[in-house]
């Protein structure tokens, strides 16, 4: 079914100051997205992640696979944040274990400075591994009851051959610990004697204290208070510029990512529908999926709440088990048509760098009655984009269905 938009649409949809929260005294500077210069640090090629299923132990024929990961592709540079996005189940934590190696990849590349990891005997994957560090969503689960803070701090040093002396260890961890916002005395705390803020905080440094270039987040704050989500996201800035570090943020919350993100990828069902500079996507969201994502961001002023559009989406998200046949959007896609259902659901680059569905590249866009031309803007995944601003370089022959 069609979704609902409540109100018209307003020239900008990107989250207001206030839509978050006030509390984030700090925002990532807008950069350049420019995925081909030479100081790109992170490179993920046509990455896919299949999952086999379980059958019956008499059961012939081939063996079912799930793809939870569907043929990714994009570039991080060096320094910069590249933020994720998607509801529960779009592939973005998949995505996050499969480029640090806890998720066994099923075709495609992930590369460091050039250099493919999972080529690299085990010695190398290791020495490797210590330059991109994990900090996962619940620091409850992820830090040992029994263990204090010093002795999780400390085999990180252990497991990466760090500073073999106590002496050497001691004074790194005091110093980490100082780093993340905590004092000497937390050492000697277990993590059930610690606030959910200060577990992520230990989180944090366990990741950091091995000089790591890169750091994974899978939502690091999703299960923290909005007054400590704050606090962890300017923390996050503040070690981003004082260590140098290049961030990939995974969050469901597109307010979040607004505020923190240099580049954003939006994913639904494992493949990434649009992506591409962080201000562009929130001011001028090309796809549908996108634009409702916008559209249930909380506003703090009334006002803004009120002139606000609402799109809300009709029906279920479809089961990856059973895809629908072209689009995977066009089951809840306000502007699908039958023609969607029969379109190669696969993004063709074309000259620039743009991305395109193949149908709309092969029929060629066609100016419409008032002008507009039925293509995609660069980087988006939609057959009927919302912003449909004319793609002058094609010559235009073939009709296209309208809208």
């Amino acid at each position: 079914m069609a979704a609902r938009c409540a109100r018209p649409r307003r020239p900008s949809r990107a989250p207001s100051a206030a839509s978050w929260s006030p509390a984030i005294s700090r925002r990532r500077s807008d950069m350049p997205f420019d995925v081909t210069g030479s100081d790109t640090i992170l490179s993920i090629r046509n990455l896919s992640v299949r999952f086999p299923l379980s059958r019956p132990l008499f059961s012939k024929g081939p063996t079912r696979h799930v793809l939870a990961v569907d043929d990714i592709s994009f570039d991080v540079p060096r320094g910069s944040c590249f933020g994720i996005v998607g509801e529960s189940g779009s592939g973005k934590s998949t995505l996050a274990r499969a480029i640090t190696g806890l998720v066994q990849v099923s075709s495609g590349e992930v590369l460091l400075d050039g250099q493919p990891i999972q080529s690299l005997p085990p010695r190398e994957k290791r020495r490797l591994r210590r330059r991109m560090q994990m900090v996962l969503q619940d620091p409850r689960a992820s830090l040992d009851p029994r263990q204090t803070v010093y002795d999780v701090l400390r085999e990180a040093l252990i497991v990466h051959d760090i500073d073999r002396t106590r002496e050497g260890q001691r004074l790194r961890i005091e110093k980490v610990i100082r780093q993340v916002g905590l004092n000497i005395a937390h050492l000697d705390r277990y993590s059930n004697e610690l606030s959910g803020g200060q577990r992520q905080r230990v989180a944090i440094a366990r990741a950091i204290i091995c000089e790591p270039e890169i750091v994974v987040l899978d939502e690091p704050v999703s299960a923290l208070d909005v007054s400590v989500q704050a606090q962890i996201i300017n923390l996050l800035v503040d070690l981003q510029e004082t260590l140098g570090l290049t961030y990939l943020f995974i969050t469901h919350d597109l307010a979040l990512v607004s505020r923190f993100a240099d580049a954003t990828g939006v994913m639904y069902l494992g493949r990434f529908i649009e992506h591409g500079p962080t201000r562009r996507i929130c001011d001028a969201p090309a796809h549908p999926y996108t634009d409702s994502l916008l559209s249930v961001v909380a506003e703090g002023d009334p006002e803004e709440a009120r002139a606000k559009p609402v799109c809300l989406l009709d029906g279920q998200v479809p089961s990856p088990l059973a895809l629908p046949t072209g689009c995977a959007f066009h089951t809840r896609c306000p502007h699908a048509r039958a023609l969607a259902e029969q379109m190669d659901p696969h993004g063709v680059v074309v000259e620039g760098g743009h991305r395109l569905p193949r149908l709309c590249v092969e029929m060629r866009p066609q100016p419409g009655p008032t002008g507009g031309v039925h293509a995609t803007p660069e980087n988006c995944l939609c057959h009927y984009p919302l912003r449909p601003q004319a793609v002058e370089r094609f010559e235009t022959q073939t009709p296209v269905m309208g809208r």
